[in-house]
C-alpha cells in the first residue's frame, strides 16, 4: 500500500513511523513522498531510511541540508550528489569531513563557482580533478586557479587545456613546470 504510487501523504506520514524497516524505507522510496514525509525518513534510526530519504528526487534544500548532518557518509554522500542539491547544500557538502562527499559536490551539475573553487583547495586529489575538469570550469575559473591553485595536478590540467587563454596556461606551467614538462 505504501508502495502505491497513489499513496497519499497522510498515509505516508502515518507509514513512516511503522515498527518495520522495510515498511519505512518503502515510504521513503515512494515518488509522492513530500518534504514531511522525508524529513522524517532522514531522522530513522536505519542508515537505508536516510538514505533512500536522501537521494529521493523530491529531496528539498531542507531534507539534503539535514542528511549532510547524518553520522554515516553515504547519507552525506547521497545529499551531495541529489539533482536537487542547491548551492547552499554543496557549500556544506564541500567541507564534508569525507573525499566521497567532497568530490560529490565537486563534480555535481549544479557546482558553482564558489563551489568549485574550494573544491580545487581540496586536500584530496580526486576532489581538485573533479573540480577542474567540471564543465563549469570556465576559462575566467581557470585564470583564477592558475593564479591562486597550490597543487601540480590543478595546474597541470589548466595548462592543458586548450580551451583556457595562453595567458592562463603558460601562469600555470611556468608555476609547475616540473610536473606540466614531465620532470616532476
Amino acid at each position: 500500500m505504501v508502495g502505491n504510487f497513489n499513496a497519499t501523504e497522510s498515509l505516508l506520514l502515518e507509514a513512516i513511523n511503522d515498527r518495520s524497516q522495510r515498511v519505512r524505507e518503502t515510504v521513503a522510496l515512494n515518488p509522492n513522498a513530500t518534504e514531511a514525509v522525508l524529513l522524517r525518513a532522514i531522522e530513522d534510526k536505519i542508515l537505508d531510511v536516510r538514505w533512500a530519504a536522501a537521494r529521493h528526487l523530491n529531496a528539498t534544500e531542507a531534507v539534503l541540508l539535514k542528511a549532510l548532518e547524518d553520522e554515516e557518509k553515504w547519507v552525506r554522500r547521497a545529499a551531495a550528489g541529489n539533482p536537487n542539491a542547491s548551492e547552499a547544500v554543496l557549500l556544506k557538502a564541500i567541507k564534508d569531513k569525507s573525499f566521497d562527499v567532497r568530490w560529490a559536490a565537486g563534480r555535481h551539475p549544479n557546482a558553482t563557482e564558489d563551489v568549485l573553487l574550494k573544491a580545487l583547495e581540496d586536500e584530496d586529489w580526486w576532489v581538485r580533478e573533479a573540480a577542474a575538469n567540471h564543465p563549469n570550469f570556465t576559462p575566467e575559473l581557470a585564470a583564477k586557479a592558475a593564479v591562486t591553485a597550490n597543487t601540480h595536478d590543478v595546474l597541470q590540467v589548466v595548462a592543458g587545456r586548450e580551451d583556457i587563454d595562453n595567458t592562463s596556461r603558460v601562469i600555470a606551467a611556468l608555476r609547475d613546470p616540473g610536473n606540466y614538462l614531465g620532470l616532476g
